[in-house]
């Protein structure tokens, strides 16, 4: 294992993390390569990942951050927002759109 690894970070709950403040973020990654992309850019990369495959459980965080004063935070989470809403608009006319997505994206990697 790394000398920098974390246990703590062997499992990862993106809702969990959306919700770390700054102060934190720098108690828990100053001595990790997490700590390089300073706080803004983790939530950032957060943000991204909950649009690219999280629910509708996430808007209420997602809500938070979008009003956020960074607007590197802010634009991600609004993006995030509309990616989520997107998706499931999709899936409620098409509930077998994201199993064809997926399958199609398998078929594309072989």
């Amino acid at each position: 294992m790394s000398p920098h690894a974390n246990k703590d970070l062997s499992s990862v709950d993106l809702e969990e993390w959306a919700q770390i403040d700054p102060v934190t973020f720098k108690k828990k990654f100053q001595e990790t390569p997490f700590y390089r992309t300073k706080w803004k850019g983790l939530i950032r990369n957060i943000c991204v990942a909950l649009g690219n495959v999280g629910s509708s459980d996430n808007l209420p965080t997602l809500t938070t951050l979008s009003r956020n004063s960074e607007p590197i935070v802010a634009e991600h989470a609004s993006w995030a927002i509309e990616e989520i809403k997107r998706r499931e608009l999709r899936n409620q006319v098409d509930p077998t759109s994201e199993l064809l997505g997926k399958k199609a994206r398998a078929q594309q990697d072989n």
